[in-house]
């Protein structure tokens, strides 16, 4: 790549400087032929005993740690990690406590969370020899603040739990809810189908404004893949059945009735498009219901999505980690640079999140054991 930079460079210098002399020449192209960025990058252990992480902004990261205890760092100076209280007490709604933490996102603005931890039934609350199974509370929280909200009641089962947040960051969407409002009294009545008490519809969205709970046609229980960079989603799962627009609230691919799905998930690779097999060969998926195949020799691993547009992929099944543009009409990448000595392996099935000015990517290291922020190529001074 930097060859090709300074041919292009050479070529106008011999244009414009036609006249200049050798000892000229030869000191500009000694200029030209220091590096523009470093291909080498060092990674920067952020933090040990992480089981749940997103990013905030261009430079911090919230992480929770095996005890439930939330914690927000830089990646520049990840020993100054302090500590952030959300400001939620189960316990004023008739719960008894909060115990493991199951999911945790940030809005695209940055400006709120969502997490969703296991909620206690007391025992004087059940009925003799009752099992009730603990609902997981969905919380929702600024992130510079401590008004805490609990959104919704949820259940870990079938593909889920799974929240997001929609583009502008004004809903929370996902799966699956539980159909009941979010004291201990309404989920007892709804779990025991209590004929006395009104039911909620059915619903996958909840706007943080209003709180009023809609998408009851989008009630995906068997999971769904969202894309990063636009309001669609692919559900169920692993196997594609349909994609819809959360922010219209309409289906626009498949058929949610149809149980013979038709394409294995892997990545949403573009706003519209998606990263998917069929009949095991490796195919982009549009909204629209265009399919292409990749028509090349290999096949491509997406581990991230940039801000920019950039990738983080390989085309080698992990061995060499590649940075840069992908043109999907040919499944090629001309441009792409490799992430020299790239200590870490990476899956497409990872949670792998670039910082929003897309200065690098945070994952969970198997080799550290723990938080890694590693910057990208053309980033790095």
């Amino acid at each position: 790549m930097y060859l090709t930079i300074i041919r292009g460079y050479y070529s106008q210098l011999c244009g414009f400087y036609a006249d200049a002399s050798l000892s000229d020449m030869l000191l500009v192209l000694s200029i030209l032929l220091v590096p523009l960025h470093s291909c080498e990058a060092e990674s920067v252990f952020l933090a040990e005993n992480m089981s749940h992480f997103t990013v905030l902004n261009d430079t911090e990261v919230l992480y929770c740690d095996s005890d439930a205890n939330f914690f927000i760092l830089s990646t520049q100076s990840p020993d100054s990690a302090r500590t952030w209280d959300p400001g939620w007490d189960p316990t004023q709604r008739g719960w008894e406590e909060a115990t493991t933490l199951v999911h945790l996102c940030a809005s695209p603005d940055g400006q709120w969370v969502c997490f969703a931890r296991f909620v206690a039934i007391p025992e004087s609350m059940l009925q003799t020899d009752e099992i009730v199974p603990w609902p997981l509370a969905v919380v929702v929280a600024p992130v510079y603040g401590t008004t805490a909200w609990l959104a919704a009641l949820a259940w870990e089962v079938g593909g889920g739990p799974g929240f997001d947040f929609t583009l502008d960051s004004m809903n929370l969407y996902g799966q699956p809810f539980v159909s009941s409002e979010t004291n201990l009294e309404d989920f007892l009545a709804y779990f025991r189908r209590d004929p006395d008490r009104e039911r909620v519809e059915a619903f996958s969205i909840i706007n943080l404004q209003s709180g009023e709970r809609t998408g009851s046609g989008l009630c995906f229980n068997d999971g769904y893949v969202a894309c990063p960079y636009s309001d669609l989603v692919a559900a169920d799962d692993m196997c594609i059945g349909v994609i819809a627009d959360i922010s219209t609230e309409e289906i626009v691919f498949g058929n949610p009735e149809d149980t013979e799905y038709r394409f294995e998930v892997e990545k949403w690779v573009l706003e519209d498009a998606i990263l998917v097999r069929k009949d095991g060969e490796q195919c982009l998926l549009y909204a629209d219901g265009t399919v292409d195949e990749n028509p090349g020799e290999n096949e491509i691993s997406v581990y991230c999505w940039m801000p920019g547009g950039e990738y983080v992929f390989s085309t080698d099944g992990g061995r060499t980690v590649l940075y840069g543009n992908i043109d999907w009409e040919n499944f090629t990448s001309g441009e792409a640079v490799i992430m020299s000595d790239f200590p870490f392996r990476l899956s497409i099935w990872d949670k792998i999140l670039p910082m929003t000015d897309g200065s690098g990517i945070v994952f969970y290291s198997y080799e550290l054991e723990g938080l890694v922020f590693y910057p990208v190529p053309g980033i790095v001074d």
